[in-house]
C-alpha cells in the first residue's frame, strides 16, 4: 500500500506518529490526497485516537470518584465548593447592591420591614428578598397571632426568627441561643439595630436543663433548628416543661433516623402535631430573580439540604405539665 505521490521516508514516520499518540492530525490533512487503499488506515487511526480518549477519560473520572470517596480529600473538595458558592453570592449581592436592588431590609414576609447589619449570614439574600423558609409562613404568622409570653430559639445563628419574633411580638422574651459567639455577637447587633435589644437574651449552649430553667410567665414556644440535637433538647423526661408548651422545629432526619419517630412518640399524647415539607421557591415570586441567569438564581435561593426536609407544629393540648 503505498501514499500516492509520497515517498515513504516522509508518511511512515507520521503513520507511527498516530498509532503511538492516538493523533491523526497529520493523515487527516492529507487524506484528501490518499488512494481508497490508505483511507482504512486514516479510519483506523481516528478509531485509535477516540479509544485512546476514552480510556483516559475513564481513567480520570475513576481516579477522581476515588479521592471524593478519601475522606478527608472529599472533605477539602467539599470546602471549596461551599467557598466557591459564597463567593459567587456575595458578588451577585454586590452587583445588585450597585444597581440598586437588594438592601439591608428584609422585603416580604412575616418580619417584612426587619433590618439587616452588614454582616455576612448565611441565606442572607433570601431573608432579605423575604424567600428563606416562605413555607413556614403560614406558622409564623399564626405565631405571632399567639402572642407568646416567651419564645426560645436554639440555633437563632444571626437573628432572622429571634428579632424578627420579637418585632412583631413586643411583649415576647426572646431567649436566643447558639454555639457560635459570632453568631450571638450579630444577633445582639441585629436586635439593637431593630429597638428589640431589650426583649432579647441570649445565651450559648442550651441543654434540657437550661430549657427546663427558663421562667415561663404563661405560654412559651420553642423554636428549634440545631441540626440533629432536636433529639437530645426535646426530650420531656428530662425538661418537663415542654409538655405544656408549644414547639416548632425543623427534623434532621438524615442526622439521625430516629429523630422523627421519636418526636412524634414523645409529644403524642400531650400535643397536636402539623407537618409542613419544604417546598422549592417560585422564582416568579420575586421579582429580582429577574436579575440573574439561572446559575446565580440557583446559588442565591436554593438551599443547601441533603434531602427535603420538615417542620412539625406541635401545640400542647393543656397550660400545665
Amino acid at each position: 500500500m503505498v501514499l500516492k505521490g509520497f515517498a515513504p521516508s516522509s508518511w511512515v514516520p507520521q503513520v507511527s506518529l498516530v498509532f503511538r499518540v492516538g493523533l491523526a492530525c497529520e493523515i487527516s490533512l492529507v487524506g484528501r490526497f490518499c488512494s481508497d487503499e490508505s483511507q482504512s488506515l486514516i479510519n483506523l487511526a481516528n478509531d485509535l485516537r477516540m479509544t485512546i480518549k476514552q480510556l483516559a477519560k475513564h481513567a480520570f473520572t475513576g481516579t477522581a470518584q476515588t479521592l471524593l470517596t478519601a475522606g478527608l480529600f472529599g472533605s477539602f473538595v467539599d470546602r471549596l465548593a461551599y467557598e466557591r458558592l459564597r463567593q459567587r453570592r456575595r458578588q451577585v449581592e454586590q452587583r445588585l447592591k450597585g444597581k440598586g436592588l437588594y438592601g439591608d431590609v428584609v422585603e416580604r414576609g412575616p418580619f417584612k420591614g426587619m433590618a439587616y447589619t452588614s454582616h455576612w449570614a448565611k441565606n442572607r439574600f433570601e431573608k432579605i428578598i423575604g424567600a428563606y423558609e416562605f413555607y413556614l409562613h403560614g406558622f409564623l404568622e399564626r405565631i405571632c397571632a399567639r402572642q407568646y409570653s416567651e419564645v426560645v430559639d436554639v440555633g437563632c445563628a444571626e437573628g432572622y426568627y429571634a428579632v424578627g419574633l420579637a418585632r412583631r411580638m413586643p411583649q415576647t422574651v426572646v431567649y436566643a441561643y447558639d454555639n457560635d459567639a459570632e453568631m450571638i455577637e450579630h444577633c445582639l447587633e441585629n436586635a439593637q439595630l431593630n429597638r428589640v435589644r431589650d426583649q432579647v437574651r441570649t445565651g450559648a449552649f442550651c441543654e434540657p436543663s437550661v430549657l427546663q430553667n427558663i421562667p415561663i410567665r404563661q405560654k412559651g414556644l420553642v423554636f428549634s433548628d440545631c441540626e440533629g440535637y432536636e433529639l437530645t433538647l426535646l426530650d420531656p423526661a428530662k425538661a418537663p416543661m415542654l409538655m405544656a408548651n408549644d414547639i416548632l422545629v425543623e427534623i434532621h432526619d438524615f442526622k439521625d433516623r430516629a429523630i422523627s419517630t421519636t418526636i412524634r412518640e414523645r409529644f403524642s399524647a400531650t400535643h397536636t402535631l402539623e407537618v409542613v415539607r419544604a417546598e422549592s421557591v417560585r422564582f416568579a415570586d420575586y421579582p429580582v430573580l429577574q436579575h440573574l441567569n439561572l446559575q446565580e438564581i440557583y446559588a442565591m435561593v436554593a438551599e443547601e439540604r441533603v434531602e427535603l426536609m420538615e417542620w412539625y407544629y406541635l401545640q400542647a393540648r393543656s397550660d400545665t405539665p
